[in-house]
């Protein structure tokens, strides 16, 4: 209470003391106009004064708004915006029809811009730029902008701002093309901005606030992924502060950029700044990447160029620990060949198969070149925990210098991190699991996969068997599913048809309503990726449901209505009838000793590995000759070395070699002939020499893409007279010279049982004698539809 007397008293002390400076005995008009006249002389304490009397002494009077305006005015002016708001306030409350109300209004909306009340400001603002028109100088339009920025509208403040760039009669203010800049680097329209900021660099404004636009600049890059450029931005930010704390904090954020940068733009940044900062942060990340990245003998490089540059640096220790790792993870014993197999368990079956096939090689190997390689087998069980824990054993105990292995995909995605670490070349002759080669530089693959194999039979169907309309019985499990689509996919790439797709479940022996779907549609080829117990059920079951129409009398009478139809309508019919029925005859009598004469071709069956199987021929006997697929190794090859491998294994291992057991052979001959190419014993060697090998082995020809997926020569096997063999197509293009053709009974029937049951071929005169040969010296086309059939195209 004794304080609220206290303050009482000293503000009638304050009126006292302010009246007595006030003229005396003025009229009130004297009043307001020297009001008025200090106001305008920017005397604003002395006006302040004068208009507060005057209110005091005339609250009625017709001009206290004026005076009111004018207090709120200098409020503004003196920076006091909440009192200035509340003036502007006064008038629109109390003076409704005052001439000042439209200005008090502006004054409102400058007081909440100040304030920070940019969403309030805005309608105030908004109307009074809209009631001045399109004048470019009002500095409210600008605040206007700027209310819209603080508020991150961008997309609204940069129209604002264009607009004043569009209006302005003179040359753009430097600061409005500023805004422009940073509202385009918030709309992510990062071309615009780095040419307005770079512009701006030109510019009186630029010269001044160079920190700002170099930092805007900076952030622009950076989000455009221009990473050097956003580095020179910051240095640039950096010349123009001598502030120390900023410094510091813009050097933080060059080292961060350098982090996010790829190989290609730290090598420009080091060769850019070589020898001075940032280079050295930049070999320090590089290096740090290329180890991450498994390129262990370019890391090592790099840190050697790092000591080299900068031999005196802060973090020289650390470099050497760097070097010394590498050192490490990069040694190993040149005589030590890893194998990670499932010994036990489940697959050991499977497991045995592969490791017979390594010894077989490494003993060949060992015996040719007088080496003495160690194979060193652990056994994964099958497992991924199991499998990662045995790999780091092979590594830390055992130093290996390369591995074949694992059997399973899961246990080859569980050690490809381990054989990132240390550089670690493997390959594996089994695991068909997706992007296994991609999971890691030195990680390879060697083995008959679903992509290769419905690759294969794909081209194989469209540039060998001249097929063009296909259908689609798979199971519908995994496997079925992945060879459907890639065949159909590959199909349609070469420019062929899939026509009908259909599926059967596991277990399905009937399979009738499939096969009733497909005969129907009639297509030239039926891809079956099934199994052998699947695939000598549907064979038979693909004649047996042939549906196809037999004419009736209904449909000969319909045809000769038709035909006396067209006979009225085009007088040459008759002589086109004549001409198309004596080809016919001819085809007929040339044709007529075939025994395998037939109303249509049989649908030529395609299949996979699952095909390749004694059981097929076995139970599927008639009915899957000629069907023609894949495999990953063809035992009944007369290849030479196919031969000596399936005898050596046979006296070393007392069975039959299998596709694991080659496949694994095969995979450790590759192995050992990079190690012949490779100019120096080194794992990163090794890996380049794997790369870029050719390798004719059993199992066909090899060579690896650059994700170290094999690209293999995958063997194409059909069945004839209840054997598998290598179909060779007859290039009877190559064979032919122009004016002469040669044919025989024999090759017409090689022909169709080996390469097609559609080839096409060149001839008009074509007549087959048994056990001669007939000469064609007029050329025009005929397709071969079967052994002893032909129709004019």
């Amino acid at each position: 209470m004794r304080y609220k007397i206290f303050f009482l008293l000293h503000l009638q002390i304050f009126f006292l003391f302010f009246l007595a400076c006030v003229p005396k005995n003025l009229p009130v008009t004297d009043h307001l106009q020297l009001a008025d006249r200090s106001y305008n002389n920017e005397k604003y304490g002395q006006a302040v004064k004068l208009y507060t009397t005057f209110l005091l002494k005339n609250p009625q009077h017709p001009h206290v708004d004026k005076a009111i305006f004018h207090l709120g005015m200098i409020s503004l002016h003196k920076k006091n915006y909440k009192r200035a708001f509340s003036q502007f306030l006064k008038i629109f409350k109390q003076h409704p029809q005052s001439d000042y109300l439209f200005e008090a209004k502006r004054g409102m909306g400058l007081s909440y811009f100040y304030l920070q009340q940019y969403a309030e400001a805005i309608p105030y603002l908004k109307e009074y730029c809209s009631f001045k028109g399109e004048n470019n100088h009002l500095p409210e339009k600008t605040l206007l902008a700027d209310a819209y920025y603080a508020l991150k509208d961008y997309q609204k403040a940069l129209g604002e701002y264009s607009a004043i760039q569009i209006s302005s009669q003179t040359e753009l203010d430097p600061k409005i093309l500023y805004q422009i800049s940073l509202c385009q680097i918030h709309l992510l329209e990062y071309e615009q901005a780095t040419a307005n900021l770079t512009k701006l660099l030109s510019t009186d404004f630029g010269q001044n606030y160079e920190e700002k636009i170099y930092l805007s600049l900076a952030e622009v890059y950076s989000k455009n992924n221009l990473l050097v450029e956003a580095v020179e931005s910051f240095l640039k930010v950096i010349e123009n502060t001598k502030e120390k704390e900023k410094q510091l904090h813009y050097q933080n954020n060059i080292a961060g950029l350098i982090k996010e940068m790829s190989e290609e733009q730290l090598f420009t940044l080091i060769e850019g700044y070589s020898g001075n900062y940032p280079a050295d942060i930049g070999l320090i990340a590089l290096g740090h990447k290329l180890e991450q990245n498994l390129q262990l003998i370019k890391a090592k490089e790099i840190w050697e160029q790092f000591q080299t540059t900068f031999p005196n640096h802060e973090r020289k220790e650390s470099i050497v620990e760097a070097l010394n790792e590498l050192d490490f993870r990069l040694s190993f014993r040149k005589n030590k060949l890893g194998c990670l197999i499932p010994s036990s368990g489940d697959f050991s079956f499977y497991g045995d198969k592969v490791v017979k096939g390594i010894k077989l090689a490494l003993e060949e190997y060992n015996s040719r070149t007088n080496s003495e390689i160690q194979l060193i087998i652990i056994d994964s069980k099958g497992d991924p925990e199991y499998g990662r824990n045995g790999l780091s054993l092979l590594l830390e105990k055992e130093e290996i210098f390369a591995l074949i292995g694992p059997l399973l995909s899961s246990v080859a995605y569980a050690i490809s991190p381990v054989i990132n670490d240390y550089g670690l070349c493997t390959i594996t002759s089994t695991a068909t699991g997706n992007n296994i080669p991609e999971s890691s530089p030195y990680f390879f693959r060697n083995c008959l996969t679903n992509r290769q194999q419905g690759k294969a039979i794909a081209e194989y169907a469209i540039n060998s068997l001249l097929l063009k309309r296909f259908g689609i019985l798979y199971p519908y499990n995994p496997y079925g599913l992945e060879l459907m689509k890639i065949f159909a996919d590959n199909i349609e790439k070469l420019g062929g048809i899939i026509e009908i797709i259909e599926y059967y479940e596991e277990g399905d022996t009937d399979f009738r309503h499939q096969l009733e779907r497909i005969n129907r549609v009639r297509p030239e080829a039926l891809f079956v990726p099934g199994y052998p117990e699947e695939v000598v059920l549907i064979a038979p079951q693909v004649p047996f449901y042939d549906t196809q129409e037999e004419e009736t009398e209904e449909k000969v009478e319909m045809e000769e209505g038709e035909k006396e139809k067209i006979e009225q309508q085009d007088p040459n019919f008759l002589r086109q009838e004549e001409l198309i029925a004596d080809t016919a005859i001819f085809l007929e009598e040339s044709l007529k000793e075939e025994k395998q004469y037939q109303e249509k071709p049989p649908i030529q069956l395609l299949g996979c590995d699952g095909w390749y199987s004694e059981q097929v021929i076995t139970h599927g006997g008639k009915y899957v000759e000629g069907a023609i697929f894949t495999c990953g190794f063809f035992k009944e090859s007369e290849k030479i070395t196919s031969q000596d491998f399936i005898n050596n294994y046979q006296n070393k291992c007392g069975d039959l070699p299998d596709l694991l057991s080659a496949q694994a052979y095969d995979a450790t001959n590759i192995i050992f002939k990079a190690l012949e190419h490779s100019n120096d014993f080194s794992r990163d060697k090794l890996r380049e020499a794997l790369s870029l090998i050719d390798f004719q082995g059993i199992t066909g020809l090899s060579r690896f893409s650059a994700s170290g997926e094999a690209l293999k020569e995958i063997p194409i096997i059909s069945i004839k007279k209840g054997r598998f063999v290598q179909p060779v197509p007859l290039d009877l293009d190559q064979d032919l010279k122009e004016g002469t053709k040669f044919l025989t009974t024999e090759d017409t029937e090689n022909l169709c049982l080996c390469v097609s049951v559609v080839n096409y071929y060149t001839f008009s005169k074509f007549n087959i004698d048994q056990g001669k040969d007939r000469e064609f010296p007029d050329l025009k086309k005929v397709i071969i539809t079967g052994p002893s059939e032909f129709e004019n195209l």
